[in-house]
């Protein structure tokens, strides 16, 4: 997934496209590309979110509620030096894998020292409907 999204970069649709723009959509659909492999395997029973995200170079940790933090940044060293662009990709790229999933969660940004600046907000589980409803 992560390689894919690179060779998005290097090779964008349009040289009129803003940099910004075209790395949010290069990575938007990497992610979705990635997503459908990892739903094959999450339809089959295989895998699920924090799986897909481990195989991704993530380490996915729950956090409070329903929060997951990435305990690590797989562009961590591209990071340094590009830190507002990185953190957009890697934002992007999440959204697109989770939005392929067909999934409810929410990809955010939540910079913090010590892990990546992407946080995951999984949904709440619905309430049981009560007897006579």
């Amino acid at each position: 997934m992560l390689a894919g999204a690179l060779e998005l970069l290097q090779h964008p649709a349009s040289t009129a496209t803003p940099a910004g723009e075209a790395v949010a959509q290069a990575a938007g659909q990497a992610g979705r590309q990635a997503a459908g492999q990892a739903g094959r395997q999450i339809a089959a029973g295989g895998t699920d979110l924090a799986e897909v995200l481990s195989r991704s170079g993530y380490e996915p940790k729950h956090g409070p509620g329903q929060s997951v933090y990435l305990a690590n940044c797989p562009f961590h060293e591209l990071a340094g030096r590009h830190a507002s662009l990185v953190c957009m990709m890697n934002l992007h790229l999440l959204r697109g894998l989770i939005d392929g999933l067909g999934s409810r969660a929410q990809a955010r940004l939540d910079p913090a020292e010590g892990r990546c600046c992407v946080a995951i907000d999984l949904p709440r589980a619905s309430p049981a409907p009560r007897p006579g409803q």
